[in-house]
Order: C-alpha cells, then sequence, then structure tokens
C-alpha cells in the first residue's frame, strides 16, 4: 500500500506518555489552524506519496524497544485505509495503537473503533462549537463544507469517543493561544461540550516557532502557566470533576 506519509520516526516518547513509540507523520489535513506546527506537511504532496512497506521494515528494526504506534498528521483519518493498515501491522507485532485527530472524520473515526483498531486517541478540541470562533481558530470552511457542518462532525466524534470510551484511552486536548483562545468562556464551552466522557483534558500553552503557519503568530509570547492554571481554576468551579492536566 502507498500513502502520503511525511515521516516517519521509529522510537520515540513525545507523542504518547509512559510509551515508546513509532510514529507516523501522516501529510495532508483539512485545517489549516494558523497557530499549527506542522505547516509543512498539510498538503498531499507528490514528494510524501511513498510505499508504506519501507516504513515497516524500519520500525521491525526496534521492535525490542518500542511498545506502541502512534499516528499523528496532519489529519490521520483524510487516509483511514492507511491508518487501518498501520494498526493490523502493529496489532500483529502485539503493538498498541495511538491515534491524534482534529475529530472531523467521525465516519473513519467510527469504522477504526468498531474495528478495535485503536487503544488510545487524542482529539484536539480546538474551539467551541461557535461558528465565527471555530472558523477563526481553524480556517476549516470551504466552499464545499460549511463551518457548522465541521462542528456536526466534531460533535459526532466526541459522542462516538464517549460510546468507547471503557475500551480506549481518551485525551482531549486544546492549546491556550493569546488573542484566539484564552476567553475562560470558550473553554467553559468546551468542558460542557466533553464533561460527559471518561477523558483527560490536557490544556496546552501555544509556544511561538518559525514553525507556525501564519507569520503574525511567530511573535506571540505564550501565555504563563499562572495565566492557564486559571482557566483550569474556573473550569473545576463548575465542572469539579473533570480530569484537567497543564501539559507543556
Amino acid at each position: 500500500m502507498d500513502g502520503y506519509i511525511a515521516r516517519v520516526v521509529p522510537l520515540s516518547e513525545d507523542y504518547w506518555p509512559h510509551h515508546s513509540s513509532a510514529v507516523f507523520f501522516l501529510a495532508g489535513c483539512n485545517y489549516h489552524c494558523p497557530y499549527c506546527y506542522e505547516s509543512s506537511i498539510l498538503g498531499f504532496r507528490e514528494e510524501y506519496h511513498v510505499p508504506l512497506k519501507p516504513a515497516f521494515e524500519e520500525i521491525e528494526e526496534v521492535l525490542p524497544l518500542i511498545d506502541s504506534v502512534f499516528i499523528t498528521g496532519g489529519e490521520p483519518l483524510l487516509q483511514r485505509a492507511l491508518c487501518e493498515e498501520i494498526s493490523v501491522f502493529a496489532a500483529r507485532h502485539g503493538l498498541e495503537v495511538g491515534l491524534d485527530t482534529n475529530g472531523s472524520k467521525p465516519f473513519a473515526l467510527k469504522t477504526m473503533l468498531e474495528k478495535g483498531l485503536l487503544n488510545h486517541v487524542n482529539m484536539d478540541v480546538k474551539a467551541p462549537l461557535d461558528a465565527a470562533i471555530f472558523e477563526n481558530v481553524t480556517k476549516s470552511r470551504t466552499f464545499f463544507k460549511l463551518t457548522e457542518a465541521i462542528m456536526g462532525d466534531t460533535r459526532r466524534s466526541i459522542e462516538l469517543l464517549k460510546e468507547h470510551d471503557e475500551k480506549v484511552d481518551v485525551v482531549f486536548t486544546t492549546v491556550v493561544i493569546p488573542s484566539l483562545m484564552y476567553k475562560k468562556s470558550q473553554f467553559l464551552k468546551i468542558a460542557g461540550l466533553i464533561k460527559g466522557v471518561n477523558a483527560e483534558w490536557h490544556l496546552k500553552p501555544f509556544v511561538p516557532s518559525q514553525e507556525v503557519s501564519s507569520m503574525m503568530m511567530r511573535n506571540l509570547d505564550s501565555p504563563s502557566k499562572e495565566f492557564i492554571q486559571r482557566i483550569k481554576n474556573a473550569v473545576l468551579a463548575e465542572y469539579p470533576n473533570m480530569r484537567i492536566r497543564i501539559v507543556d
């Protein structure tokens, strides 16, 4: 099988906590978040269209050192068949499978969950389901698909994770971004959206980088840990049972 694969890291402990993983970065994304750190792999460029077999051979060389495979991107579920092939390979070698997704492809997520191909899902909840805020954060609207439809897909993905949260480890992640995603009211709306799911919610500070999509955002300051702690405290005051972590 061929697919759009930007790169493969045979061994990493950076993407799935407490796991040593082979990490697949699948190219292509349907969002164009201005703060994206992986802006160079968002397109389906021909240079990324490669056979899967060499990646599998590379991973087989480090099998004694890893316990899992983690699939990220881009948006991996734009290439569902490729994700399934990687997951089957992992299962064949006794490896767990983690997936990073923006939640925009609920049918693909449903298929993988129902086939039992996933052990862990990290879903980026980019913004509350308010059309103006969501579009400003994700830049995902197209001529063919309006923001409201994309938000509906996001909601369905959260519902799917709730249906499977006893069998699959679920983490939601939201980036705290000055001038974009920083208001307590925004995070309270997200909390209301995910409150029924057995999951951790990770609040992650935006870190400026020359790799960020938007040139305007490359010089933004990171929010302080104290600032994010105040957001966390505000959410916990209303939803005291939520499991919230501030991560780097």
